[in-house]
């Protein structure tokens, strides 16, 4: 795809940069940027030297978003790729935060089984400050209601690079 010409080493930046480049391109050939975006992500899946994170993710989330039209097709594409990062471990609070932004319809399925609404506590457990223009009753998903397995790699990378510096 789009990286075999280039010279730095892939990695998953590597990959999540031109997958979030396609996902802000507002030209005219938006099938032709949104199959670059879909091969680049296509060959992240396959690659043996580096894993998908969370914001892979949400930049292939958002390039369906912004390349796609409106139709239950897109939300089904979307869904289905939620469902694959839930099976990869990598969920974040910055995945659910686009999911919010690109899938309503799903963000609404995710509320009603595991939803906090009008916590005054983030997802850490701390105390939220409360502004004066924030609701009080804000809908919101966290990663620490969700199902274990749907986040058990999301810092997995991170451990792996401390393992191999020792």
């Amino acid at each position: 795809a789009a990286l075999e010409r280039m010279p730095a080493p892939r990695n998953v930046y590597a990959y999540n940069t031109v997958v979030n480049a396609c996902a802000f391109y507002y030209g005219k050939e938006t099938s032709v940027t949104m199959d670059v975006a879909e091969q680049t992500f296509k060959a992240l899946l396959s690659d043996k030297r580096c894993r998908p994170n969370g914001a892979s993710y949400c930049a292939m989330m958002k390039a369906i978003f912004h390349l796609t039209d409106a139709s239950e097709h897109r939300d089904r594409r979307l869904g289905v790729l939620f469902d694959d990062a839930c099976k990869r471990g990598v969920v974040d609070d910055v995945l659910l935060g686009a999911v919010g932004q690109v899938c309503p319809s799903l963000m609404e399925i995710l509320f009603l089984q595991f939803g906090d609404e009008g916590s005054d506590v983030d997802s850490k457990g701390r105390k939220r400050k409360k502004t004066g223009n924030q609701r009080s009753t804000q809908r919101r998903v966290w990663v620490k209601a969700l199902p274990k397995s749907w986040s058990q790699n999301k810092f997995r990378d991170r451990h792996d690079k401390k393992k191999r510096k020792l």
